[in-house]
């Protein structure tokens, strides 16, 4: 749930591994890992909205 005070976004949470004494590649990276999958995956139908959107008439 949202109201949840667990609940955070996606680069909130990825934030939380940025100490003082360094940063957590490994976990930064894997939380970033799944919008870029989606990206790839989608690539078709993100590119056809953009193109659509851009076209007048």
């Amino acid at each position: 749930m949202l109201t949840d005070r667990h609940a955070r976004t996606l680069p909130v949470a990825a934030s939380l591994f940025i100490t003082d004494i360094g940063v957590d590649w490994g976990k930064v990276m894997a939380m970033g890992s799944p919008p870029l999958v989606f990206t790839f995956i989608a690539a078709r139908q993100i590119i056809t909205g953009l193109t659509a959107g851009a076209v007048k008439g």
